[in-house]
């Protein structure tokens, strides 16, 4: 049958199970020895290679070093403002990796998942010095879009017929004076 071995020594368990082979065996010798398991890990979002990562149960792994066993994370797009830890337990945890001081060091447990979420994408074209893809924190101010970009072309720039295309298809003409509008 079973028996119950979680909170017990293996002086303790090996007593309970000499008692349980008694009827069966005369003077059974009982050894006990633990057998370690790996515990395991997940690692996903903005990582070179999310996966499930094990480690023993002898070390010690830290928010770090689990992104480096992932191979590091994608530079350009990870949020590293909010790193999210979601315990066993469901317990959820966020970490700024950019303020994580060498003496603060965050351990992981078997079973816990890393998530470094995706920093926002805009895209920014037309008659600027160097139109392309950049990531950002949140929504951002036209004129910091535009500054991403390089600023606009001298000379060549309507800055007063700009055209923001949104993701879900809508487009809005705006006007660059108009300093309170987020892209």
């Amino acid at each position: 049958g079973d028996i119950q071995a979680a909170g017990r020594t293996t002086d303790e368990l090996a007593d309970v199970l000499k008692s349980r082979l008694a009827n069966f065996i005369q003077n059974p010798v009982i050894v006990v020895s633990p057998v370690l398991r790996d515990k395991e890990i997940f690692v996903s979002g903005q990582v070179k290679l999310p996966n499930r990562y094990a480690f023993t149960v002898q070390q010690e792994l830290s928010i770090l070093q689990a992104l480096t066993m992932a191979g590091g994370i994608i530079t350009q797009s990870a949020d590293l403002r909010n790193v999210t830890l979601i315990r066993e337990d469901g317990s959820v945890e966020t970490y700024n990796l950019k303020e994580i001081q060498a003496d603060k060091v965050v351990y992981l447990h078997s079973g816990d998942i890393v998530y470094v979420p995706e920093l926002a994408n805009i895209q920014v074209a037309g008659n600027v010095q160097n139109p392309g893809e950049f990531w950002v924190k949140d929504k951002v101010r036209v004129d910091y879009a535009l500054a991403l970009a390089g600023g606009p072309l001298q000379d060549e720039a309507d800055l007063s017929n700009l055209i923001i295309y949104r993701a879900n298809g809508e487009n809005e003409k705006i006007s660059v004076t108009d300093e309170t509008k987020d892209t």
